[in-house]
């Protein structure tokens, strides 16, 4: 964020623990932050906002970039999408980080905020559930 002249601001309304891979969620949430610092301006804000919901732990990352555009949004999650330029990226981020979130049994979703920028929302179940066998 600092190599971006991006800040980092955090919104931390919850105390308490959460089930799961502990590797594989915070590359997921890097993955996020990661999107978000780059998408932002010099000079703008990153936020990352957390609280427990219905029993789920929300996690939102909100930029204060340009947006995204309605047909890359149907693409973001695709393997290998990217905007960047060549070399720049691998387009392997964001479809990462839904697998991960996916196999926490939570959704992820990312969506255009009314005045300018993105908001990624993580929603994962604060206790992992145990796949019932048939």
């Amino acid at each position: 964020a600092k190599s971006h002249q991006v800040n980092l601001e955090l919104e931390n309304d919850y105390d308490g623990e959460l089930e799961g891979d502990r590797g594989q969620l915070q590359q997921a949430l890097v993955n996020l932050l990661l999107n978000a610092i780059q998408a932002s301006p010099a000079d703008s804000t990153v936020r990352l906002a957390a609280h427990a919901e219905d029993g789920r732990l929300i996690i939102k990352v909100r930029d204060e970039g340009t947006g995204i555009s309605e047909s890359t949004l149907d693409n973001i999650f695709d393997p290998f999408f990217t905007t960047k330029p060549e070399g720049e990226g691998s387009g392997l981020g964001l479809s990462i980080s839904l697998g991960i979130v996916e196999r926490h049994q939570g959704h992820l979703s990312i969506a255009n905020n009314p005045q300018r920028g993105v908001t990624a929302r993580l929603a994962i179940p604060l206790q992992a559930q145990l796949e019932q066998q048939t």
